[in-house]
């Protein structure tokens, strides 16, 4: 990401990222993405989290996760690929802060519950729809 930094410094004569607004979702999420170090996470998350606040869904580890274990992705999806089903599953009607909200709800749902190593399915209230948790134990209700 530093050099990331450098190159836009060096284009630009210093870190702006205004350009961006001008251009479609898309097209800034290629331009990002040229980039080094720069993917399809660290994209969506510079338009959506920052002040352009731009309608992107950042689907993280927590997210590709979750998406894959109710079947809304398929196994070992790509981050690429994984955003652009997300993002084609989200409402017309979401803007930016509907999408920032969901990511971070969700992302806390797969540090807290949907882990990676030991998913606490018994006391998930959605482990039903899951195939990950349909196959566990027992639903124990949360307190």
């Amino acid at each position: 990401l530093v050099a990331s930094v450098g190159q836009i410094v060096a284009q630009r004569g210093r870190f702006d990222l205004s350009h961006l607004v001008a251009l479609s979702v898309e097209a800034g999420m290629e331009l990002l993405q040229r980039y080094d170090g720069i993917g399809p996470k660290c994209a969506a998350a510079v338009l959506n989290f920052s002040t352009l606040r731009r309608r992107v869904f950042v689907v993280d580890r927590h997210i590709r996760r979750f998406g894959e274990r109710f079947g809304l992705l398929p196994d070992n999806a790509s981050f690429t690929k994984a955003h652009q089903i997300m993002l084609r599953l989200m409402p017309a009607s979401w803007d930016a802060d509907d999408l920032y909200e969901l990511h971070w709800l969700i992302k806390r749902f797969g540090q807290e519950v949907c882990t990676s190593q030991r998913p606490l399915c018994p006391r998930c209230e959605i482990a039903a729809l899951c195939r990950h948790g349909s196959t566990s134990l027992p639903r124990v209700p949360m307190r």
